[in-house]
């Protein structure tokens, strides 16, 4: 294993950063995408080699950006604290979270009210995806009294939703639904999401036509402090599924998700990494060619790069979420185009390979 200094050891990748950095007839050509949790830190906790790795990247100039099916917060409040913890200077621009690629719905959606969950959904949708006509489960509750019966003090968890609306003002009906981030009280948002799903005056009432609903992470579970896995957004999703259909005795609604594995999640990304590249060499011609994409779960970031094909690579490392289990060095179901111990390993590899397709074709590296 080659460590990766402040910048790289092994001749190969050392005229890689050179030719990068000093030619400004030389294109990257390459990127890097990469996970967060399991592959740059773990809860609080900055894993070995990260700051290392990006600072390499940084001095030869490599685009990357962050793509992290996580959320319940702003793009910039997230770059902010990738900032504090790597050691190098995260730009908004650089980070898709869960909801990002949701902003290709802002101008359907304009001027029209939109039902947004999870923790600060209102902000998100207001600051990231342009949306300023939201409502959440719980302000829909207070303009509708009787939607959800367990309110008042008598409930283990008291709810009593003010009310919103004038007297004799009727409730403005909802375009969509969208779940921004992991929903936080499911027995009074399953109720609301269903009723608004079906539509009509009052909500639940509708006919055939449905209220579109979208979903930013299709994650089912997610790891925690607790010993075992917790229910994510995903599982949420399934709830309302099957909530609908029975209870309307019909199919089960329609729910267009984001987030990986979703080839629009990465498509986003992609985008991203372009952009960066232009503001890395503003001089030059960016056609990334190649984007090594480095994750620790199988069943999201490895999944959604292999689907989305060229130029996508997919790097598995195993400081997080995946295991072993079957001794092949690879996730059986999802397996990776390469297979690291960590980030650190994973850099190193990316731009020696980078390095010597620079030494094989300095004229044409395509």
């Amino acid at each position: 294993m080659i460590h990766l200094l402040r910048k790289p050891s092994h001749p190969r990748a050392v005229a890689c950063a050179r030719l990068l950095h000093s030619s400004p007839s030389k294109k990257s050509f390459f990127g890097v995408a990469f996970d967060i949790d399991g592959v740059l830190v773990r809860g609080q906790e900055v894993l070995p080699g990260a700051r290392e790795s990006l600072k390499a990247l940084e001095d030869a100039r490599v685009p990357y950006v962050f793509v992290t099916n996580g959320g319940g917060c702003t793009e910039e409040a997230k770059a902010r604290d990738l900032t504090s913890k790597l050691g190098v200077q995260v730009h908004r621009s650089m980070v898709a979270l869960s909801h990002s690629p949701m902003r290709a719905l802002a101008s359907e959606y304009s001027g029209k009210r939109v039902m947004v969950l999870g923790s600060s959904a209102k902000k998100i949708a207001e600051e990231d995806l342009g949306l300023l006509d939201t409502v959440t489960p719980e302000e829909f509750a207070g303009e509708w009294p009787d939607i959800f019966h367990f309110t008042g003090d008598r409930y283990y968890i008291p709810r009593n939703f003010p009310r919103r609306l004038a007297e004799g003002e009727r409730p403005r009906s909802v375009s969509a639904v969208m779940v921004l981030h992991d929903p936080l009280d499911w027995a009074l948002e399953a109720q609301v999401v269903v009723d608004v799903l079906r539509g009509g005056d009052p909500p639940g009432s509708g006919g055939a036509s449905q209220t579109p609903m979208y979903i930013s992470n299709p994650d089912f579970v997610f790891a925690s402090t607790y010993q075992e896995p917790r229910f994510a957004a995903g599982a949420f999703a399934d709830t309302v599924r099957m909530l609908y259909a029975k209870r309307f005795a019909t199919s089960e609604p329609t729910i267009e998700v984001f987030g990986k594995p979703t080839i629009s999640t990465f498509d986003y990304a992609r985008r991203l990494l372009e952009e960066r590249d232009g503001v890395i060499r503003p001089q030059e011609e960016h056609k990334i060619e190649r984007i090594y994409m480095v994750g620790d779960n199988p069943s999201g970031d490895i999944r959604g790069a292999n689907a989305a094909g060229p130029p996508w690579l997919s790097n598995l490392v195993k400081t997080g979420v995946f295991r072993d289990k079957g001794g092949r060095g690879n996730d059986a179901e999802d397996p990776a185009h390469f297979v690291h111990n960590d980030v650190r390993e994973c850099v190193n590899f990316a731009m020696e390979r980078e390095a010597r397709r620079v030494e094989e074709y300095p004229c044409d590296q395509g």
